[in-house]
């Protein structure tokens, strides 16, 4: 159930407005990891639109390796059995230099880019909807060779086993969590 509705008052020449929704509708808590370092840099996330082939999602991502930005390895993880997914790569990067990478990214999810645009960091998910498993389905290898965020290297590869591991490692991650509320 969902209702909205605008209040108008006339103030003179002008017009205050306030729109007012309210909804009853099942909220869901999920808890993710954001995409800053503890250096203050970013790490590129991606989140994909929906119902979309993981051969689009690929095609999408190496024309971004090969387009300018010098991006390492890639992980694309997949919200089993949705055709929903995400990826991740472990190399830092400035704030805008982040945004143009999302940005430049076809199939990226809209809403996704707003939002972390809005926050001024992004966020992935970790914990799973019900009904779903949180897969990794496929590696992008690269060529280049830039430092990474062990932080997050060692958090998704101790969550996904079949990644690559870091050489070094931290006693203790310096990552910031999320917890969030959703409709779905």
């Amino acid at each position: 159930m969902k209702w909205n509705k605008i209040f108008r008052v006339r103030l003179g020449s002008r017009i205050l407005a306030c729109k007012v929704n309210i909804w009853n509708q099942e909220l869901h808590t999920h808890y993710g990891v954001t995409n800053e370092t503890h250096d203050g840099m970013y790490i590129p996330f991606w989140d994909f639109i929906e119902d979309i082939s993981l051969q689009r999602v690929i095609e999408s991502l190496r024309e971004v390796q090969r387009n300018g930005f010098a991006i390492s390895d890639i992980y694309i993880f997949q919200t089993v059995p949705k055709l929903s997914f995400r990826a991740i790569a472990f190399e830092p990067f400035e704030w805008k230099e982040y945004i143009q990478i999302l940005a430049s990214t076809d199939l990226i999810d809209m809403a996704y880019l707003k939002h972390s645009v809005m926050r001024g960091r992004a966020v992935l998910r970790l914990s799973e909807k019900d009904g779903t498993k949180n897969t990794l389905v496929h590696h992008l290898v690269s060529e280049s060779d830039l430092p990474k965020s062990i932080d997050h290297w060692q958090l998704f590869s101790t969550l996904y086993p079949e990644m690559d591991k870091p050489i070094v490692k931290v006693d203790k991650l310096r990552l910031r969590l999320s917890k969030y509320e959703s409709f779905r």
